[in-house]
């Protein structure tokens, strides 16, 4: 028999298990390239809403609270020759006047022509956007039922000096409110869909001009997003390194009294980990921590809210076998609590517990000295400038971020306050 024959003698035998075999494989064909249209599919369509969201910005970065220079945007874009926009991004709320409709996840942009610039249509809806007008994306518009020429209260939260999860961050100027008008919605082409984060939901944008957001928050002078159209990473980093200024960084460095010494300090209080390793590592330098206690004691005598600072052992003012348990305190103190070398006084004082809570906690200490208030301890710079009590008029106008008993206060600490202030 010939193998043409035979072959084909074969096939008709087995006809059904090939017929089988072909049909799985046809099948097992159709579902591959049918997930891989689908995959294509889904990709183009997540590539479109990456692509419509970050529009043209190759580069972002945001501070969320912490703000820098209008002029490091500007600077930036000189240096690298590119578009490079500046942008107060502001988490808040929206709301018809009325209260019938509310958006509690918007999100607030402070912006000029040249965010939109970066937009996939390159245009300005606020280009000819009166100062309390708004743009709006279609979101929005959709979700509280507005359209142009309708009134929105949009609340925002102001960027705060202090981490609002310290003791020492106020609330009372935390949010501020705004009435704006709808001037324009956005669509996608014109920065409607603009977001930073991942998510399925589309964002609530709401666009403000960038000074009318900055005058209502009192961040004047400053963003806390900067976008970059294009670059390589490596120019961006050097052009960064060359435009950067302490002042972005919220440091600043300031001469310390009448003393050959200067002090660097933070607009936050507290000195992150990163300047902090970078000042100590100042031949000569160190570190100080001051904090607002609430109480001062001995026997059933007490000195109400007093700052006290930590200070290295390498001064003279601090003896070198002065141990943990020891303290020094100033004549004024001695006399108003009646202690001297040898006495001990109780300080009772906040730290921070769970979910922010505040817990009072009490320790303490060996009087070591009584020192005189001159040189380093008659300096008013020991204290930082704490929000809500640094320039005060008196101690009653006092608003630290926690609560204080103000019917302490006595004539004397009144008087302390006005001559020596935080010392």
């Amino acid at each position: 028999m010939k193998p043409r024959r035979l072959i084909l003698r074969g096939l008709l035998h087995y006809r059904r298990t090939h017929l089988g075999v072909l049909g799985t494989a046809a099948l097992t064909a159709a579902v591959i390239i049918g997930a891989l249209a689908v995959g294509d599919s889904v990709q183009e369509g997540l590539q479109g809403v990456a692509d419509a969201r970050r529009g043209r910005v190759h580069f972002a970065a945001h501070a969320r609270d912490r703000l820098w220079r209008i002029d490091l945007a500007a600077a930036l874009g000189e240096e690298l020759e590119t578009t490079v926009a500046a942008a107060l991004l502001l988490p808040g709320t929206a709301a018809r006047p009325d209260g019938t409709a509310r958006i509690a996840d918007a999100t607030v942009l402070g912006v000029d022509d040249r965010f939109f610039a970066l937009s996939p249509g390159g245009l300005s809806p606020l280009a000819s956007c009166p100062e309390d007008g708004a743009a709006i994306s279609e979101t929005v518009a959709k979700r509280l039922g507005v359209g142009v020429g309708d009134g929105l209260v949009v609340r925002v939260q102001a960027p705060a000096l202090v981490p609002r999860d310290t003791p020492l961050s106020t609330e009372s100027e935390a949010t501020v409110s705004l009435l704006v008008t709808v001037a324009a919605i956005c669509d996608a082409d014109a920065f409607g869909s603009f977001s930073l984060t991942i998510g399925q939901l589309p964002p609530a944008n709401i666009f403000l001009p960038r000074l009318a957001l900055q005058k209502a928050a009192r961040g004047l002078g400053f963003a806390n997003t900067i976008l970059i159209e294009n670059g390589d990473p490596e120019p961006i980093a050097e052009a960064v390194a060359a435009c950067i200024r302490i002042e972005d960084t919220g440091l600043s460095v300031s001469p310390v009294g009448n003393r050959e010494a200067w002090q660097l300090t933070s607009s936050r209080v507290f000195l992150s980990p990163a300047a902090e390793s970078a000042g100590l590592g100042i031949p000569g330098s160190f570190g100080v921590l001051t904090w607002l206690v609430n109480d001062l004691a001995h026997g059933d005598r007490h000195t109400p809210y007093s700052m006290v600072a930590a200070l290295p052992r390498t001064l003279d003012l601090i003896p070198d076998e002065l141990a943990d348990d020891e303290i020094l305190v100033n004549t004024w103190l001695a006399e108003d609590l009646g202690v001297g070398a040898g006495d001990t006084v109780s300080l009772t004082y906040y730290v921070v517990g769970d979910r922010r809570s505040l817990v009072e906690r009490t320790t303490d200490f060996l009087v070591r000295a009584v020192v005189p208030i001159e040189g380093m301890a008659a300096d008013r710079d020991l204290m930082p400038e704490f929000p809500g009590l640094t320039g005060a008029e008196n101690c009653r106008d006092w608003d630290p971020g926690f609560a204080l008993d103000l019917s302490r206060i006595r004539d004397e600490d009144e008087a302390w306050w006005d001559e020596y202030e935080g010392t």
